[in-house]
């Protein structure tokens, strides 16, 4: 999606005393990004950073973002089914299904 030319925010809600290790992780995995963000209120910020779409799979973080006007994306997981079925959620079983469902979002 950077290639795209879409601004890529990581949030995480890890302390920011793991952002070294974060950073690197993202580096091993390949993950290109303009922003990395360490704290715990990720759509405040994303709010903030104007963001449009968030994929995050905790199920008061998607519905955070809905009531926020963002599109919800997430893959799917045990906890997160119930709320992916209930909202309007854009969900997915891995990584390029979502990419494929995301793209019309994302034109």
């Amino acid at each position: 999606w950077k290639e795209q030319g879409h601004f890529i925010l990581i949030a995480s809600h890890r302390h920011d005393r793991a952002r070294g290790a974060t950073t690197q992780w993202l580096e091993r995995i390949g993950l290109p990004y303009d922003e990395l963000y360490c704290a715990f209120d990720k759509v405040g910020h994303c709010i903030e950073a104007r963001i449009d779409v968030l994929i995050d799979d905790s199920p008061e973080t998607l519905n955070r973002a809905l009531d926020a006007g963002m599109t919800a994306a997430t893959l799917l997981h045990p906890w997160n089914r119930e709320v992916c079925e209930t909202e309007d959620i854009v969900a997915a079983e891995d990584w390029p299904e979502l990419a494929e469902k995301l793209e019309r979002v994302l034109a």
